[in-house]
């Protein structure tokens, strides 16, 4: 079950595009800022493919809202979860400057990657899995939620660490391999019962 589960397309794309960050912290010296606003890109990223899904959803329970007002109010939700993590990291951490301040070449490689992973699983799962069929309004209104609470929080504590550490790349490392992990759980979690259904596990 394990390797039928890991050699899913997406869980490889997933995996390979989430060690980029790791490749850079190691051989390109990566700071710490740079980690952080990649991670902070990837919850916006996540936001835009969960309202596309919800765009495609089938399943519309009744409720006091319609698919167009539970697909902004979503986006409200994640513009202001990350406007506060930025704007609080911001307030307490002075040495948190703008994200142009890193911007090069290797973090727009990093977005990228972090962008085909969600559109390669967008398509491979929801649209050519016909996940949209089986799933509701309010699963995905919640659904990526506790995902990026956790990108959030590796956030918050590889900032705090590296204010308090310094920007040591054993700690980086340590919350890159860490977002690994949450990343390949949540991804597997999300879409297993499709993979049972279509026989692929």
């Amino acid at each position: 079950m394990l390797k039928k589960i890991f050699s899913q397309p997406s869980v490889i794309v997933l995996i390979l595009v989430n060690f980029v960050p790791l490749a850079e912290v190691l051989f390109l010296n990566w700071s710490i800022g740079q980690i952080l606003y990649l991670y902070l890109i990837e919850s916006g990223i996540i936001g835009f493919f969960n309202a596309l899904r919800m765009r495609y959803i089938k399943t519309i329970e009744k409720q006091f809202f319609s698919k167009d007002e539970a697909i902004f109010l979503f986006i409200m939700i994640f513009c202001v979860s990350i406007i506060m993590t930025y704007g609080g990291l911001k307030l307490i951490f002075g040495w948190l400057t703008t994200p142009f301040d890193y911007f090069d070449i290797y973090l727009v490689i990093s977005v990228s990657g972090l962008f085909l992973s969600h559109t390669f699983s967008f398509f491979t799962n929801y649209i050519k899995g016909k996940e949209f069929e089986t799933n509701t309004l309010s699963n995905l209104f919640w659904e990526p939620l506790p995902r990026v609470l956790i990108i959030q929080l590796t956030i918050i504590l590889g900032a705090y660490f590296t204010y308090t550490m310094g920007n040591l790349k054993a700690i980086m490392m340590a919350f890159v391999f860490l977002k690994i992990i949450v990343d390949c759980l949540f991804h597997i979690n999300q879409h297993k019962k499709s993979w049972q259904l279509r026989g692929l596990l």
